[in-house]
Order: C-alpha cells, then sequence, then structure tokens
C-alpha cells in the first residue's frame, strides 16, 4: 500500500474501532466480572496492583485496574457512534464527545439511571488503566493509559472522553480495525454464562486472517482466561461446547474432539486500517 491510500491520522481514528494488538492480547480480561476473592484477584493485589501475560503475539502488563471484556465493549462502542463529535486538540490528545444514552442505545441496554451512573463510572474505570506492551520480537511498543480524561460538557451537553497523546500515538502506528456490525450482533447474541470468554474469542479472531487454527490452551492464554486448575480449563471447555454454533455465526469453527479452533469466514463488516503517521491538516 502507498502512501496516498493511507488514511491521515484523523481519518484513522475517526474510521477505527480499536487497535489490533488491544483485541489479540487484549488488556481486559475474558470474563464478565472482576471477584475479589479469586485466586486472579489476591495475585493481582499482592503484585502491587501488575498483571503480566506473555503470549506468541508479544507481552503485555497491565497496572492499577483488572478490567472486563464489558469495559471493552463499552470502548468499542464509543468508538462505533455515528453521532459523536471529536476535537483534535494542540497537546496531541483527542477529545471525543457523545450522549450517554445513544451509548446505552448502541449497547442494547434498558434506558435509565442505573445504566447511565454504570456507563460512566465504567469509563472512568478504563481511565485508571495504564498498559505497558511489547511485540513478539521483545521490543518495547509504549506504555499508556487509552482514557487520559472523562467529564460532562455543559455547553455541548454531551459526556466526553479524552485519548491520551501516548494511546494516539500507539493507535495510528498499528494496524485498526472497525467492526460495528460485529460489534452489535456480539450484544445481541452473546448473553449468559461465559459470554467474556465467547466475545474475547470472537474479538481474538476478527483480527486474524481466514484458516488461521489455535489450539485451546494456547487461545486461552492468549485472551488471558484462567486456567491455573484443572476446574477453570474444564468450565472453558463446557462454555465453548455450549457455544459451536454461535461462534460458527461469527466465522469461527471449534473441533471439541481435537480442541482446535479454525477461523474459516471474514465478517464482511470488518475493515482493517494501516498503520500511519501522516498528521491531520488543521482545520
Amino acid at each position: 500500500m502507498n502512501k496516498k491510500q493511507k488514511p491521515t491520522k484523523q481519518e484513522k481514528i475517526e474510521q477505527s474501532m480499536q487497535t489490533l494488538p488491544d483485541l489479540r492480547i487484549s488488556p481486559f480480561l475474558p470474563i464478565a466480572k472482576i471477584n475479589k476473592n479469586s485466586k486472579l484477584y489476591k495475585n493481582f493485589v499482592a503484585n502491587n496492583n501488575i498483571l503480566e501475560r506473555k503470549t506468541s503475539w508479544g507481552k503485555i502488563q497491565i497496572r492499577n485496574r483488572l478490567l472486563t471484556q464489558y469495559h471493552s465493549d463499552v470502548l468499542s462502542g464509543i468508538m462505533a457512534l455515528k453521532n459523536k463529535k471529536m476535537f483534535f486538540l494542540e497537546n496531541r490528545d483527542v477529545a471525543i464527545f457523545f450522549s450517554i444514552y445513544q451509548l446505552s442505545k448502541q449497547m442494547h441496554l434498558e434506558w435509565g439511571e442505573r445504566n447511565k451512573t454504570n456507563l460512566i463510572e465504567t469509563i472512568l474505570e478504563i481511565r485508571d488503566l495504564v498498559i505497558t506492551r511489547w511485540n513478539n520480537q521483545g521490543d518495547l511498543l509504549g506504555t499508556y493509559n487509552i482514557i487520559k480524561d472523562a467529564k460532562y460538557s455543559n455547553k455541548l451537553d454531551m459526556f466526553g472522553i479524552i485519548l491520551s497523546k501516548e494511546y494516539i500515538n500507539f493507535f495510528v502506528k498499528e494496524i485498526t480495525i472497525s467492526f460495528p456490525e460485529t460489534h452489535k450482533k456480539m450484544r445481541e447474541k452473546v448473553k449468559g454464562r461465559g459470554e467474556g470468554l465467547i466475545k474475547a474469542t470472537i474479538n481474538f479472531f476478527i483480527t486474524q486472517q481466514t484458516n488461521q487454527k489455535i489450539e485451546l490452551i494456547k487461545l486461552l492464554e492468549t485472551i488471558g482466561y484462567p486456567i491455573n486448575t484443572d476446574r477453570q480449563i474444564r468450565n472453558a471447555k463446557e462454555i465453548l461446547n455450549s457455544n459451536i454454533n454461535l461462534l460458527k455465526e461469527f466465522g469461527i469453527e471449534y473441533d471439541k474432539k481435537t480442541k482446535i479452533f479454525t477461523y474459516t469466514e471474514q465478517l464482511n463488516d470488518i475493515k482493517f486500517l494501516p498503520p500511519t503517521t501522516i498528521i491531520a491538516t488543521k482545520k
């Protein structure tokens, strides 16, 4: 792809939902809720609120908070909103303002004070997260907060987040992905027991080339599903076995005998945007 075909920095941010590294080795755990009595959480606290994972796609270190697949859904939901207002600031941060009501519709949530408060709290929790990444050669890719700040604007009558310049720098240098219809379909169809694991599995595979194969344990290690005990592995197998037909709807075949996944078909709405360091012209 030549330079003329590359999106500008502004186009890339406006048209993307997440980076490939954030879906392949996600900083968001493939679970629906953090259990503070779990071994995972206790180890996180004992390690000074740091969680580190190493995979064949690279290494990630998460600090300050453990976040869930729901947090990932909210972030993708914000980026998928069509009526959001985006401002490119002089200090290279990017501000995004949007309606919490529209976000709740995007997330297929019933509108009410409880869900409104929960969405805002979820955004504030994403703000607390600090991520450090290395590629599979051991090169440091960057350390960043995704959200630098979050607040309500009386002038715009909208809620807003500020994406940090460190995250924006990482964002524009990586391949990014847009998947609005797939995101919507996940919110509509993936519910109940194990939804975090199923969504994380889908998020991982939509970043891959078709015919990508991966064995069960390697996938669980990559997406960060806890597999410290036989019970946890057995639980993952039960969830996946009961969702084989649902995974097929997202182009993913799972053979429960061989324990191998195959990505057979890329969904029509998946769009990849290449890395760029081109700075958008100021208006």
